[in-house]
C-alpha cells in the first residue's frame, strides 16, 4: 500500500468515525430530550402535586373550620334567645305570683280588720 492510499484509508476510517459519533450524538441528545421524565422530574413532579393537594386540603378544612365556627355562633346565638325568654318568662311568672300573693294578704287583713272591728263593736 502506497502513502497515499494509507492516507485515504485513514482519512476514510476518521470520517466514518466522526460521522458515527455525529450520528451517536445526537442519539444520546435526543434521548436526553425525550418526553420520558426522568426520577428526578417525577419527584419533582410529585413534590408539586403533593403540595397542591395539601393546599387544597388546608383551603378546604379552613373553610370547614369557618363553617363549623358560623354555625357554632348561630347555635349560641339561638340557646341565648332561648334562656332570655325563659328568664322573661321565669320573671313575669314571679310578678304574677307576688300580685296574686299581694291581693291574698290584702283581702286576708282587710277579713282581719272586720273582724276585729266586729268583736270590738260587741264587747
Amino acid at each position: 500500500m502506497t502513502a497515499t492510499k494509507v492516507f485515504r484509508a485513514r482519512r476514510s476510517f476518521s470520517g466514518l468515525t466522526g460521522g458515527a459519533l455525529l450520528i451517536g450524538s445526537m442519539g444520546l441528545i435526543s434521548a436526553g430530550c425525550s418526553d420520558d421524565p426522568g426520577p428526578a422530574e417525577e419527584a419533582g413532579r410529585a413534590i408539586d402535586e403533593a403540595t397542591e393537594s395539601a393546599g387544597s386540603d388546608m383551603e378546604r378544612a379552613r373553610r370547614e373550620a369557618e363553617a363549623w365556627a358560623e354555625s357554632a355562633r348561630e347555635r349560641a346565638a339561638e340557646d341565648l334567645d332561648a334562656m332570655r325568654e325563659q328568664a322573661d318568662e321565669a320573671m313575669d311568672d314571679m310578678r304574677e305570683r307576688t300580685r296574686q300573693a299581694r291581693e291574698e294578704a290584702e283581702e286576708e287583713a282587710r277579713k282581719a280588720e272586720e273582724d276585729l272591728r266586729r268583736r270590738m263593736g260587741q264587747g
